[in-house]
């Protein structure tokens, strides 16, 4: 079992806060959790998507910002976000050999973010 969350830890990287940026339709995010906090309006509001990936660095902020924009997420957000986040953690790991490294070398230990 491995529990990962602030900066301090070693398993850190794990975190969508990590400082890995990370590419998506022909757009970079930096960091995973800016693309998935965009996915909650890419479809439907690309304009809100773009500026949530673009309205600060830091993952903490970008949060607060969509949460502002609650009432214009994605209809099925509840029911998607899950595999969000799978789409999301695999374009992380997959276009960083460091990481994915890393994620392989923690064989069938479960993860946790701790948060």
């Amino acid at each position: 079992r491995i529990l990962f969350n602030g900066s301090d830890n070693p398993f850190y990287d794990f975190s969508n806060s990590s400082p890995h940026p990370v590419r998506y339709e022909g757009k970079t995010y930096p960091t995973s959790e800016h693309l998935f906090q965009s996915f909650k309006f890419l479809d439907d509001k690309p304009n809100i998507a773009e500026y949530i990936k673009t309205c600060s660095r830091y993952p903490r902020d970008i949060c607060n910002e969509a949460d502002r924009y609650h009432n214009q997420i994605r209809p099925d957000w509840l029911h998607v976000q899950i595999n969000v986040m799978d789409i999301v953690l695999s374009f992380k790991f997959n276009q960083h050999e460091d990481l994915k490294r890393e994620l392989l070398s923690t064989g069938d230990a479960e993860l946790i973010q701790d948060s």
